[in-house]
């Protein structure tokens, strides 16, 4: 077996236990309304306006 599989096992189990902690956290996400879409998609031409770009300003 390669090391890729096992990389793959470990990948796996660590998002299994991530989610597992967080099932409360995500159970409360709720999809945006279609005008918050809206706005969303218009600021994606921001080079923060991605998925990593709003963490950033959420984290600091």
């Amino acid at each position: 077996m390669s090391e890729g599989f096992f990389l793959g096992l470990q990948t796996d189990y660590e998002l299994m236990e991530s989610r597992r902690r967080m099932k409360d956290t995500l159970r409360r996400i709720r999809p945006l309304s279609p005008k918050r879409q809206n706005l969303v998609t218009a600021h994606e031409s921001r080079p923060d306006a991605g998925v990593l770009g709003r963490h950033r300003r959420l984290l600091g």
